[in-house]
């Protein structure tokens, strides 16, 4: 590679940078576990340096094992400011405990790299071709074997993610257009925003393009694609050389005959073309007994619907003795206080309807009750035995427990107030 050191240049530093870590949360237990692991290692970390100096002063060095030498060309394109930052595979080949003898940075303007990819059959750009003892680095060898190829005793290392130069066309592939197809005026509707942003985290949006529904655009839109819920997003075909997209579209939305990618599952709420309405709206109606002070807090059913993706769109608090909490109790055979009620598009909701047969009952009329609340393992009141109920935590039943024996220290009981329970009619 000496002969096309005439031609080396400023590595080219392309905007394109790796995507930032996202941002998680944890609670303090996972905090205390951290600590507890950094505590852990830096007593390891003591322990091997003391080790360490024991070694230095009672045996002799050995001798340093030489690094496996290799030569880099890096063929980059200046005039692609957001292709594949090439310098992290650099940096990443460099911790792969090699030597880099040498390295010659190329543009593809120029001859030489011309050269190079033509002799190579490169087809995209930044590249890598990497000369000398490759095989003598486990680690280097499996990472070409992974992501490159060999031709002649090299190995051609192409940009392993687009956007990327293809020599063939003079094209960058992997800059995406996006159709974002909306209701304009569903203020309920979910927002595609924060969907976005965090695609353009993860891949090259090149434009968005806003169509509202009714427009003649966007009905031409809805009948070509055969799309029935907006709002959506429509991908052109360069969303396909990104496998973050391809690996998970088959649950997300179709490819379509001309390359674009159109998104079909998407969160309620959402506007239904066919039925002319908002869809996913759910209603949820609090049942608590206001006497009963030990009884759990019902509002802990509120975070738990928000954590299954629920929008509630209204929200009723009753005590159990008025006359809209009696005609429920009545009417759904209700016997387990506090607990809710919910009406409205449930059935929109595949992670609430997988976990309600666990929980609750799906009524007649397609309202869903909460039945099982034992599982919060706090008191609630039963109103057919007209007290309240403290269920004791499960644990692990013993060799010597029986059936009947777990059943009855499942829960306590404490009589109630002398009001007559509302399910006694």
């Amino acid at each position: 590679m000496d002969e096309h050191k005439e031609h080396e240049q400023p590595q080219h530093q392309p905007h394109h940078q790796p995507n930032p870590p996202k941002k998680t949360s944890f609670t303090y237990t996972h905090l205390f576990y951290l600590l507890g692991i950094i505590a852990i290692a830096l007593t390891l970390l003591n322990l091997w340096e003391v080790s360490t100096l024991k070694t230095h002063f009672t045996t002799p060095s050995p001798t340093a094992v030489a690094k496996p030498q290799i030569e880099l060309a890096i063929i980059t394109v200046n005039s692609c400011t957001d292709c594949f930052d090439i310098a992290s595979l650099i940096t990443k080949i460099e911790s792969l405990g090699v030597e880099i003898k040498d390295k010659t940075n190329l543009d593809y303007s120029s001859s030489s790299a011309q050269a190079f990819v033509n002799k190579y059959k490169i087809t995209r750009l930044p590249a890598i071709i990497i000369k000398g003892e490759v095989e003598k680095s486990t680690q280097l060898s499996t990472l070409l074997s992974q992501l490159g190829t060999s031709q002649d005793g090299n190995y051609i290392l192409p940009s392993p993610m687009p956007p990327y130069f293809d020599p063939s066309n003079g094209q960058v592939r992997g800059r995406i257009s996006v159709i974002s197809l909306q209701k304009s005026n569903c203020v309920q509707c979910s927002n595609m925003t924060t969907l976005l942003e965090l695609l353009k985290k993860q891949m090259s949006i090149k434009d968005v393009k806003n169509i509202d529904v009714d427009s003649s655009e966007g009905k031409t839109l809805t009948k070509k694609y055969n799309i029935s819920i907006v709002p959506t997003l429509i991908f052109d075909q360069e969303a396909v050389l990104y496998p973050t997209i391809t690996q998970v579209w088959n649950n997300v939305g179709t490819i379509e005959s001309d390359g674009s990618l159109v998104m079909r599952n998407v969160n309620p709420p959402y506007y239904s073309i066919p039925q002319g309405k908002v869809k996913g709206l759910v209603s949820v109606t609090y049942l608590q007994d206001n006497s009963c002070k030990e009884c759990y807090n019902v509002s802990i059913n509120r975070l738990i619907l928000r954590q299954l993706g629920l929008t509630l769109d209204q929200e009723k608090t009753v005590d159990i003795y008025s006359p809209q909490a009696q005609g429920l109790i009545t009417k759904y055979k209700i016997t387990k206080i506090p607990t809710i009620v919910l009406t409205g598009d449930t059935d929109t909701y595949p992670s609430l309807t997988k976990v309600w047969k666990e929980v609750g009952s799906v009524e007649s009329d397609g309202t869903y009750v909460l039945r099982n609340i034992e599982i919060f393992e706090q008191p609630y009141k039963d109103l057919v035995q007209k007290k309240v109920i403290t269920p004791v935590p499960a644990t692990a039943p013993s060799a010597a427990t029986t059936p009947a024996s777990s059943s009855k220290a499942a829960v306590q009981t404490v009589p109630t107030s002398q009001n007559p329970s509302p399910a006694s009619g």
